[in-house]
């Protein structure tokens, strides 16, 4: 039991200083430059981007939020009735949603909100 635990513990750390390099070298990349971003929802903007990791995620945070959507699913199998949830995004203008397939099957009605409502 002790060896699992320490393997565990490995990963863990393995990951741990992967995502520290991994924002490092983002920030490193993108120290000083400016990247013009698209959405593929109509909406264009462009981030400058500093030496701050923390900033480069808090900016494109920032220009994504809006975007994200929780799911909601409804519906009945074998007379049994579920609700299942999820995440996903707005695709474009005309409001189409992405989601996974096994968040909305089988479902009677879907249900979408946005961060701000």
């Amino acid at each position: 039991m002790g060896d699992e635990h320490t393997n565990y513990a490995t990963v863990f750390a393995i990951l741990i200083i992967g995502f520290v390099i991994g924002m490092t070298f983002t920030a490193m990349l993108y120290s000083g430059k400016q990247v013009d971003v698209n959405s593929g929802n109509g909406l264009e903007s462009s981030i400058n981007f500093n030496t701050s990791s923390v900033e480069i995620y808090e900016k494109l945070y920032a220009e994504a939020k809006d975007s994200v959507v929780s799911v909601r699913a409804k519906g009945k199998i074998n007379g049994v009735e579920f609700t299942t949830g999820g995440s996903g995004f707005l695709y474009d203008d005309s409001g189409h949603i992405v989601t996974n397939q096994h968040v909305i099957e089988d479902a009677d009605t879907v249900e979408v909100y946005f961060i701000n409502g």
